[in-house]
C-alpha cells in the first residue's frame, strides 16, 4: 500500500523529505514526489500479479507459501509466520528481520519507516462510567499487563515501548531477533499524519497513487492531482488550525543518519 510510497518519499531528503512546509503548503508534487512515485509504480514489477487488490491477509498468506522472498509489513508477520504452531507456514525458521534499505545522501544513509496511527483506546464523553473506563484503560496500558497481551500467541496488540521489546514473554513470541530489529527500526521512524483532515489527505494520495499504478496517470500527473486536492483539504479544514498541527508532528520525525558500510 501507499505506506511503501511514504518510506520511499520521506528519506528523500537528509534528514527527511517532509509531506508539507512550515507554510503548511504540501511538498509531494516535486522532484522528491514525482521519483518516489516512480519507484513505487517500478516496484509493482517484482510483486504477484495481483498484488495491486491485496489487503494485509493475502500478504501474509503468499509470504507463508514462499511467495515473496521480502515483504514490507506490519511487526507481528513473525511472531505468526515463523511459528511452529503454523502448519500452514512454510518460511518457519526461514525469516529474517532488517532495517528500511534507506538511501545514500550526503554521505549517510537515511533509513526511513513509518508509523501508521491506528487503533487507540478512548472514553466516550458519553459514557455513564467515565473514570472506571479511563481506569480499565490505564490498567491495559501499564508495561506487564501490555506486554502480556502482546505476547499472547492469538494477541492482535503489537509491542510499541522500549520495555515491550526487552520482555521475554514478547521476544519469544516475536523473536528476539525481530524486536532487536523494529527497536532500533522505531528510532528511524516517521509518523504520519495524525491532524485534522488525515482520512482525507491519504484518501486523496491513495487515489492518485493507484491511478499512476494502473497507468491512469503519470508520476507527474498523480502528484499535481494530489497536491491539488491536499490545498482544497487544507482550506477546507483551515490552514490555520493545521500549521501549529504540521510543526509539531514534524518534532516527532527521526534525525538518526546512519553511516554507509
Amino acid at each position: 500500500g501507499y505506506t511503501n510510497w511514504y518510506q520511499r518519499y520521506v528519506s528523500m531528503a537528509s534528514p527527511n523529505q517532509f509531506l508539507f512546509g512550515d507554510d503548511g503548503k504540501p511538498m509531494i508534487n516535486s522532484e522528491q514526489g514525482i521519483a518516489a512515485t516512480n519507484e513505487y509504480v517500478a516496484s509493482l514489477a517484482h510483486h504477484s500479479p495481483d498484488a495491486i487488490s491485496w489487503g494485509w491477509p493475502e500478504q501474509y498468506g503468499n509470504f507463508a507459501k514462499g511467495g515473496a522472498a521480502m515483504t514490507c509489513a506490519f511487526s507481528n508477520l513473525p511472531k505468526f509466520l515463523d511459528n511452529a504452531g503454523n502448519k500452514d507456514s512454510a518460511v518457519t525458521g526461514k525469516i529474517g528481520s532488517m532495517l528500511p534499505p534507506g538511501r545514500e545522501i550526503d554521505g549517510k544513509l537515511i533509513s526511513r519507516s513509518v508509523l501508521w496511527f491506528s487503533l487507540t483506546g478512548m472514553v466516550s464523553s458519553q459514557s455513564k462510567n467515565q473514570e472506571v473506563a479511563y481506569l480499565l484503560l490505564q490498567w491495559l496500558g501499564s508495561a506487564r499487563i501490555y506486554a502480556w497481551m502482546s505476547a499472547n500467541p492469538g494477541g492482535y496488540l503489537d509491542p510499541f515501548r522500549l520495555s515491550d521489546f526487552s520482555d521475554p514473554l514478547v521476544r519469544q513470541t516475536y523473536h528476539a531477533y525481530h524486536m532487536d530489529v523494529v527497536r532500533e527500526t522505531v528510532a528511524r521512524t516517521v509518523p504520519t499524519i495524525n491532524y485534522p483532515g488525515a482520512t482525507a489527505f491519504h484518501n486523496a494520495l491513495d487515489e492518485n497513487l493507484m491511478a499512476a499504478l494502473t497507468k491512469a496517470k503519470t508520476s507527474e500527473q498523480a502528484m499535481a492531482d494530489t497536491e491539488a486536492e491536499w490545498k482544497k483539504i487544507v482550506r477546507r479544514t483551515g490552514e490555520d488550525k493545521l500549521l501549529e498541527a504540521i510543526k509539531t508532528n514534524k518534532e516527532a520525525w527521526p534525525t538518526v543518519l546512519d553511516p554507509i558500510v
